[in-house]
């Protein structure tokens, strides 16, 4: 409510104006409201972000780690076969006889 004094021809007064600021009110209530809600769902967001940037990296340490596994059990079963041929063509030279039946 505001008030402005007047005076005109020896009489005074005042002229009194009154504002409803109601709707104004409710709706910077509203903005304040969404603005805190938009605020919770970035913040929301952020963490969401987050999470799913360590659950990549967690799975890209967990692919790595089973490459790594797989290729170490292939390099053992490689070396464990390259080691047993190579005993069995040692038994072979030893025990087929190559030129007139002699063994060594």
């Amino acid at each position: 409510m505001t008030a402005v004094p007047f005076s005109a021809a020896g009489s005074c007064g005042a002229v009194i104006s009154h504002f409803n600021i109601t709707e104004r009110r409710r709706a910077a209530d509203e903005l304040a409201s969404s603005e805190e809600c938009y605020r919770r769902l970035f913040e929301m967001e952020s963490t969401l972000n987050l999470k799913q940037q360590n659950l990549a990296e967690h799975l890209n340490t967990a692919v790595e780690q089973e490459r790594l596994a797989i290729s170490r059990d292939i390099h053992d079963d490689l070396g464990q076969n390259l080691t047993i041929m190579n005993l069995d063509i040692e038994w072979l030279r030893k025990n087929i006889p190559t030129d007139g039946g002699k063994t060594d």
